[in-house]
């Protein structure tokens, strides 16, 4: 797949992991297959946006810079085009695979505006933002529509007259029966947080690491997924720019890891208690 930029001015673009300034860039050749994000702004701090995209080897993504707007649009053509700078194979594409591998099509139509493009800006549909709240300028189209999760809600909105301090304390009926859409929402946050600083999706990423930190009865009876989380949180972490790790806060890394380190000392026997725990361990180091 080539993805063709027009009329590009002077920016800092980005490709996956790649950063790079560049002005009048042309667009990349030979993008693999699989997910991608090409995002651009002035700078890290400014305003940015991101269109994500499949790969296909078959088709050619073509934007156009509108300077009113200080954003790209898609556009249709049968053209060819040259010039174009050959996609950056490297180590970091391993990563990035690692990073989106549990993402498909029919989760980004689910979570992300119709276009596939989001900015810092674009909020989450939330209790606190309905659709009735929105404004002229905003329709519920131009939201992220990550699950409804709120770690300040102790209890599942119609549950009353049970145990609430159980509910509050062991946070696993707020747990998806599908883990596949779990570890979506959970790459899919991180990456728009990462790559354009979107604050709603860092504070949906915040609330399923402390949510998943308090689970113990989900926690007891899936230890094989937490293995795979903990080794994605790994490599996330790794791969956290400094902005983003400035919203998360190393207090908040350590308070959580060391809760579900506990719980992990509390519910799990066998040989997945040495495994869970080195892994919260090489990521507190």
């Amino acid at each position: 797949m080539d993805l063709v930029l027009l009329d590009c001015p002077s920016l800092l673009l980005g490709i996956d992991l790649h950063f790079f300034e560049a002005n009048g860039f042309r667009g990349f050749s030979h993008i693999p297959p699989g997910l991608h994000v090409f995002h651009w702004g002035i700078s890290v701090d400014s305003l940015r946006t991101a269109k994500v995209f499949m790969s296909d080897s078959d088709t050619t993504l073509i934007l156009q810079y509108v300077a009113e707007t200080e954003s790209f649009v898609e556009l249709t053509s049968q053209m060819s085009y040259v010039g174009l700078t050959q996609f950056p194979e490297s180590r970091p594409l391993a990563v990035w695979r690692d990073l989106v591998s549990e993402i498909s099509t029919t989760h980004l139509t689910r979570i992300l505006p119709p276009s596939f493009m989001v900015s810092s800006a674009t909020p989450t549909l939330t209790d606190e933002l309905d659709a009735n709240r929105l404004g002229d300028s905003l329709s519920s189209q131009d939201l992220l529509k990550f699950s409804d999760l709120n770690f300040n809600r102790t209890r599942p909105k119609d549950v009353h007259g049970t145990d609430l301090t159980a509910l509050a304390l062991d946070r696993s009926w707020q747990i998806p029966v599908d883990l596949n859409s779990l570890a979506t929402e959970i790459q899919l946050s991180w990456t728009l947080g990462a790559l354009i600083s979107n604050v709603s999706a860092i504070d949906q990423w915040k609330s399923w690491m402390a949510t998943l930190c308090a689970a113990p009865s989900f926690l007891s009876k899936s230890p094989a997924f937490y293995k795979h989380l903990l080794t994605l949180w790994d490599i996330q972490i790794q791969h956290t720019p400094g902005h983003m790790l400035g919203i998360i806060s190393i207090p908040f890394l350590e308070t959580h890891l060391t809760q579900l380190e506990s719980l992990i000392n509390d519910e799990i026997d066998g040989h997945w208690r040495p495994d869970l725990v080195a892994l919260i361990r090489k990521i507190l180091n």
